[in-house]
């Protein structure tokens, strides 16, 4: 097994219900990707943040978790409002354990949850048990292209995601935390890799749900990448 599906292994051991990151910026494929963990039997805790993009209405992620981000982080500007991470990790750590908990009774045994404000916040995340990092990465050019065909604002295209790509590796490599990272271009079209991943993270092999996640993949609406 080669080694970056050796460390997503091994980061959801302990805990019945394990907790995986997909750290990315918006355009970045994130939501490709997360979308496609939650076609495998992923929760990611619905209900999700809807967009305006009709390729991708779904953002996957969960709405409940933007909300409290956007409480804690300008998300045009991606600076921090008054005591942003006292409040973040005071709402997180009962909300990730009732959301755990509520998996485990639905018999899910990993939740993944996505936002790009979450990369302000790793060493909070990685306090939880059994928690796993991925980050999606995609050049800088494709993510601004992705951003002008939304036409959305500049800090959701390459602008933002110079800053958001620097916060998660810098606090990754400083706090010496195991990741994983993706290319979104290889995870899109390497089923190799993808069938890798599913296996690494005890994903669904149920013939229907890996169909189900493979058409989700399919151009043209995952083809220019996602949030």
């Amino acid at each position: 097994m080669p080694d970056w599906c050796q460390q997503l292994t091994n980061s959801k051991a302990s805990p019945p219900v394990s907790v995986t990151y997909v750290l990315g910026s918006w355009s970045s494929g994130s939501t490709a990707l997360t979308g496609w963990m939650a076609h495998l039997g992923g929760d990611t805790c619905p209900p999700h943040q809807l967009t305006n993009d009709p390729r991708t209405p779904d953002s996957f992620e969960c709405k409940a978790l933007r909300d409290q981000l956007a409480r804690c982080r300008n998300e045009l500007t991606l600076k921090a409002l008054q005591d942003d991470r006292q409040r973040f990790q005071e709402w997180y750590q009962p909300w990730i354990e009732a959301q755990r908990e509520q998996a485990a009774r639905r018999n899910m045994p990993r939740i993944v949850l996505k936002h790009p404000l979450l990369a302000f916040y790793i060493d909070i995340l990685a306090q939880i048990p059994g928690a796993g990092f991925i980050v999606i990465t995609r050049p800088f050019a494709e993510i601004e292209r992705t951003r002008q065909r939304r036409v959305w604002h500049p800090i959701y295209g390459a602008t933002g995601a110079k800053v958001i790509y620097g916060q998660i590796f810098s606090s990754l490599l400083n706090q010496s935390i195991t990741h994983t990272a993706i290319a979104f271009n290889d995870f899109r079209s390497r089923r190799s890799l993808r069938n890798q991943l599913r296996l690494s993270l005890g994903l669904s092999a149920d013939k229907y749900r890996v169909q189900a996640s493979e058409q989700w993949l399919k151009p043209p609406l995952r083809s220019e990448g996602s949030t």
